[in-house]
C-alpha cells in the first residue's frame, strides 16, 4: 500500500528485513508503475435537454460507431433544427446532455465526435452533489453544476453527406473541485447536431501547491534578550498529498537568530490549511540592527525541490530596554557606530591618530615621506625629533647653509626644503616649535593659539646644503642600524630589505624614538597571546570567549574502536539518534536499542560505560579502581577511592587508562592539545588585558605595542626586549598548567552529566509503561525501587552519583497530587546531585 499518493514515474522501492545487530538478512525489490493521466469513454447518458424520437441520448455513450458524415440513427440529436419540432427553426436553441464515466478523475479535457453539425459544443460543466461532494451513482435533481470550460459555436465547413468525419472537437478545461465520473456537455444548435461519442480525459491527482495567506515579507521586532515565534498560514491547493520542507533547515548565516520547531510538514486535503512556526532570538549578539533571510519552502514528495512559498523575514532587536555599551576611550575624536551591543570606535580629528586617537600628529609628517625619514614624530607631544643633519619644526631643513628660495629653484649642490605647519590641524594638536624664518612669523592676532601665534601662513622654500650626513635614527645599539641590508639601502629604512628587521626591532622596542615613523607597528606574523587566552579560560571555563578552546566532546560522543567499526557507524549518526527531542533523540528508546547493538561490538568504548551498558566503572576492566573496596563499596567520590586512583593512574602500566589522562593524570590530555595549530584566541586574550591587568602582563605589554590595545603607557616604564620575552615565556607555561586543570574539569563535567542524563532516561522508560507522560504514585514506586537496586549493584556509571543520598525522600516530595513528569523528575534529583556537588 501507498501511504500517501505517489509521484508518477517507476519506482523500485526496496524492502529489507533487518535483524537485531544491523544486519540485512532478506531484501526485495518491488518495481510500480504509478500514472496519474487517465481517459474513459462515455458510458451512459443520465438526462438530456430533449432528444429525437429515433436519435435518443443513448446513442453517445461508448467509443464512436458512426464512420461516415451525416444523419444516423447511431448518435444522440437534441430536438432543434430546421424542422422546427421543438422550437423555432432559425434561431440558436441551447441544448445539453448528462453524461457519466468512469473511473472518476480531475477532467482536463473532452473530446466530442460530432457526426452532423459539427462545431456546436459551447460549454463544459462537472456535476457534483450538494457542497461540492461527488455525485450520486445515478442522475440527480440535486446535482450541482461547476463550469470548467466555455466556448463559443465554431464554423465548421461541413463535408458532404456519406464523406469521412471530420477531426473531433477537443477543448481543455481546467480542474474541477473535486474527482467527476458526470459532466454536462452544452450545445447551441441552430441547426440539427448529431453527436456519436465523447471521450473524457484527466488525472486521478492534481499537482500540489501552496497558497501564502501571511504577507510574503515580514517584520518582527524582539525586545533584546528575548525570544518571540511568529506563524506563517499557508494553504494546499491540489488533490495530491504535499509533504513541504525548508529548502534550508540550517537557516546559513541566519541560524545565531532565526529557527524553526518544525522543517518539514505533510497536507493531505485540498484546501487544507496549516501554521509554520518560526522562532526569533533576540539574546544574541549582533552589532547589525537590521537582519533580513528569506525562507523558501520546497515540494519533497513528487516534483521534488519545486519552491513553493516563500517569506522573507526582516528582524530588528530592540535595545530601547538597555543602556548602551561602554564606549572606547577615544581622547581627541568622536564616537561612531555605538549600539547596545557594540561600543563603537573612536574617529580621530584631524591631526590625531591612534586606536584611542591618544596620539598627536606632527608638521608635515616630519618629512617622513621622503626615502629617508628626516625625523620621527613624538606623538606624546606633537613635536618632530628630527635625525642628525637635519632641523626646523617638520625637521625638512638641513644642518648647514640655507637661504630662501624665491622662485622656488635651486643652486647646484643645494637641496630644496620647506616649513610647513599641518594645515588640517583644526584641534591645534601640532605643538611646532623651533627655528623658523622670520617671514613665517605672523604679526596679526591668534586665533588658534599653535605655536606660531597665526591662523594662517604660506609656504616658504628653502634651499639649503648638508655639513654633516645623516646618522641611524634608531637606538645606538639597535641591531637594525648595523644591519647590511639596510646599510646598502641608502639609509632608506622602508626598502624591502630593511623593512623587517625595522619592523621587528620597533615591536620589541617601542620607547625608540626612530620607531614613531613607522606606527602602528604590526606584531609578527606568527603573534598569538595564547598565555592570556589560558589564563582568562582557566578562571572562567563558561565564558563564552572560551568555547572554542575548551571544546569538550559533544552530547553523543561514541567512538568506533579501530578495526570493528568507524565513527560513521556510530549511534551518534543514526537516526533513531539524532533528533532534537526526549523521545526522538540521544536519550529516546529506539536509540537506546541502537546504542546497545552498538556497545555490544564495541566493548571498549567509554561513552558506553555512561549509558549504563557496562560495569559502572570508568577505567579500564579488572583495574584497582574497578575491584578494590574503597570504590566498589560505594563512596567512588570518598578520599579512600580517590587515594586508590591516584595510586593506579601515577602507577607504571602497560596499556595508557584514558580516565586517568581525563583526570589530569600523565599524561594530561589537555596539556597534549595541539593548541598552536589552533586559531588564536583574541578575544579571551583581550579580556585578559582589561583593567590593571595590561601593565601586569608581559603578553599584554605585547599587544600594546603593536598597536593591539588603545590604552595609553608612558614609554618609559616598558620593559627591554629580553625581559619581556622572558616574562612572556614564564606565563605562558602556568597559564597552560591551569588551563589544563580548567580543562579537565570541563571533561569530568560534561561525563558526569551525559551519564546522569542517560539514568533518568532509563529510570523513565522502565516506569512510565502507559504513554501517559506522567508517573503515578505506583509507577514512581516502581522507579524508586528500580534506582535503589541500580545504586546497590553499581549497574551503570550514572548510579553511582546516588550513593548514599535520600533519593526516595527527594522524589516523594517532587510529587506533585498523584502525578510527576520527566522534568520534575529530573529537577529533583538534580537538586539532590548538586547538593552535594555545588
Amino acid at each position: 500500500e501507498f501511504p500517501l499518493s505517489p509521484p508518477e514515474g517507476d519506482l523500485e522501492p526496496q524492502f529489507e528485513l533487518v535483524g537485531a545487530g544491523g544486519a540485512v538478512v532478506f531484501s526485495v525489490t518491488v518495481k510500480v508503475a504509478v500514472r496519474l493521466a487517465v481517459e474513459g469513454w462515455v458510458q451512459a447518458a443520465m438526462n438530456a435537454s430533449s432528444a429525437h424520437p429515433t436519435r435518443p441520448a443513448g446513442g453517445i455513450a461508448g467509443v464512436p460507431d458512426v464512420t461516415a458524415y451525416g444523419d444516423t440513427a447511431g448518435a444522440w440529436s437534441p430536438l432543434a433544427g430546421d424542422s422546427g419540432a421543438s422550437g423555432p427553426g432559425d434561431g440558436a436553441r441551447g441544448e445539453f446532455v448528462d453524461v457519466r464515466f468512469s473511473p472518476p478523475m480531475f477532467v482536463t479535457a473532452v473530446e466530442v465526435h460530432e457526426s452532423f453539425s459539427n462545431g456546436a459544443l459551447t460549454s463544459v460543466a462537472a456535476l457534483l452533489g450538494p457542497n461540492g461532494a461527488p455525485a450520486p451513482g445515478t442522475f440527480s435533481t440535486s446535482l450541482v453544476s461547476e463550469p470548467i470550460w466555455a466556448g463559443s459555436r465554431r464554423a465548421v465547413t461541413p463535408p458532404g453527406v456519406g464523406a469521412s468525419l471530420p477531426p473531433p472537437t477537443v477543448v481543455s478545461t481546467r480542474a474541477p473541485s473535486s474527482r467527476v465520473d458526470k459532466i454536462r456537455l452544452g450545445f447551441t444548435t441552430p441547426s440539427w447536431v448529431q453527436v456519436d461519442a465523447v471521450r473524457v480525459i484527466g488525472l486521478l491527482e492534481t499537482k500540489p501547491g501552496l497558497a501564502q495567506l501571511s504577507s510574503t515579507r515580514i517584520h518582527v521586532t524582539v525586545l533584546q534578550g528575548q525570544r518571540q515565534t511568529v506563524s506563517v498560514r499557508v494553504q494546499k491547493t491540489g488533490s495530491s498529498v504535499l509533504v513541504w520542507k525548508l529548502d534550508d533547515p540550517t537557516f546559513g548565516a541566519a541560524a545565531a537568530w532565526l529557527s524553526a520547531p518544525a522543517v518539514v510538514g505533510l497536507l493531505r486535503a485540498d484546501g487544507e490549511e496549516a501554521s509554520i512556526d518560526f522562532e526569533f532570538n533576540g539574546v544574541v549578539a549582533t552589532d547589525r540592527p537590521v537582519m533580513e533571510h528569506t525562507v523558501t519552502l520546497e515540494n519533497r514528495y513528487g516534483l521534488i525541490g519545486v519552491a513553493l512559498a516563500s517569506f522573507t523575514f526582516v528582524l530588528q532587536v530592540d535595545y530601547s530596554q538597555h543602556p548602551l555599551a561602554p564606549p572606547p576611550l577615544c581622547y581627541r575624536g568622536v564616537v561612531v557606530n555605538r549600539t547596545r551591543t557594540n561600543p563603537g570606535v573612536c574617529v580621530c580629528e584631524p591631526g590625531a591618530g591612534g586606536l584611542a586617537c591618544e596620539h598627536r600628529s606632527c608638521p608635515h609628517g616630519c618629512s617622513a615621506d621622503a626615502a629617508y625619514p628626516k625625523g620621527v614624530c613624538d606623538t606624546r607631544a606633537g613635536k618632530c625629533l628630527c635625525n642628525a643633519g637635519y632641523s626646523g619644526v617638520d625637521c625638512s631643513g638641513q644642518d648647514g647653509d640655507c637661504y630662501v628660495s624665491y622662485d622656488g629653484g635651486c643652486r647646484a649642490g643645494w637641496e630644496p626644503g620647506a616649513y610647513v605647519l599641518n594645515g588640517e590641524d583644526r584641534g591645534n594638536y601640532n605643538f611646532a616649535t623651533g627655528v623658523v624664518p622670520q617671514s613665517l612669523e605672523c604679526a596679526e592676532s591668534a586665533t588658534r593659539g599653535n605655536a606660531f601665534k597665526c591662523s594662517q601662513f604660506a609656504t616658504i622654500n628653502f634651499c639649503c646644503r648638508r655639513s654633516a650626513p645623516p646618522g641611524c635614527p634608531f637606538f645606538a645599539d639597535a641591531p637594525v642600524c648595523a644591519n647590511v641590508g639596510c646599510a646598502n639601502a641608502g639609509g632608506n629604512y622602508s626598502a624591502p630589505a630593511c623593512l623587517p628587521l625595522v619592523m621587528e626591532h620597533c615591536f620589541y622596542n617601542a620607547s625608540d624614538p626612530g620607531c614613531h615613523v613607522f606606527r602602528p607597528i604590526p606584531p609578527p606574523a606568527d603573534f598569538c597571546p595564547r598565555s592570556l587566552a589560558f589564563e582568562y579560560c582557566a578562571d572562567k571555563p563558561a565564558a563564552a570567549e572560551c568555547a572554542a578552546l575548551h571544546a569538550p566532546r559533544p552530547a553523543c560522543g561514541f567512538a568506533a574502536a579501530p578495526g570493528i567499526g568507524d565513527n560513521a557507524t556510530t549511534p551518534c549518526v543514526d537516526p533513531a539518534c539524532t533528533g532534537r527531542t526526549r523521545t526522538t533523540g540521544l536519550y529516546s528508546a529506539g536509540c537506546r536499542l541502537v546504542i546497545s547493538a552498538y556497545c555490544e561490538l564495541n566493548p571498549s568504548d567509554r561513552e558506553c560505560e555512561l549509558h549504563g551498558l557496562g560495569d559502572g566503572c570508568l577505567f579500564l576492566p579488572g583495574s584497582p579502581p574497578c575491584e578494590e573496596d574503597a570504590c566498589t563499596g560505594g563512596d567512588s567520590e570518598g578520599p579512600a577511592c580517590q587515594a586508590a586512583v591516584a595510586r593506579y593512574c601515577q602507577g607504571k602500566r602497560s596499556v595508557p587508562d584514558p580516565q586517568c589522562s581525563l583526570l589530569g593524570y600523565s599524561p594530561a590530555l589537555r596539556s597534549s592539545v595541539p593548541v598552536e595549530d589552533t586559531p588564536c584566541p583574541w578575544a579571551a586574550a583581550y579580556r585578559r588585558c582589561e583593567g590593571d591587568q595590561l601593565a601586569q602582563r608581559a603578553a599584554c605589554l605585547q599587544m600594546y605595542m603593536g598597536g593591539l590595545l588603545p590604552r595609553r603607557l608612558d614609554a618609559e616604564t616598558l620593559p627591554g626586549t629580553a625581559a619581556l620575552a622572558t616574562a612572556a615565556a614564564a606565563e605562558r607555561t602556568a597559564a597552560l598548567a591551569a588551563f589544563a586543570v580548567a580543562g579537565t574539569a570541563v571533561d569530568v563535567r560534561r561525563s558526569d552529566t551525559v551519564a546522569r542524563t542517560a539514568l533518568y532516561a532509563s529510570l523513565w522508560r522502565d516506569a512510565e509503561d502507559n504513554g501517559d507522560a506522567y508517573l503515578s504514585a505506583e509507577e514512581l514506586a516502581s522507579l524508586t525501587r528500580d534506582l535503589a537496586t541500580r545504586v546497590a549493584s553499581r549497574a551503570g556509571y550514572g548510579a553511582h552519583f546516588f550513593t548514599g543520598r535520600p533519593f526516595a525522600t527527594a522524589l516523594a516530595s517532587a510529587m506533585r497530587g498523584d502525578m510527576l513528569t520527566y522534568d520534575e523528575l529530573v529537577a529533583a534529583l538534580e537538586a539532590l546531585f548538586t547538593a552535594r556537588n555545588p
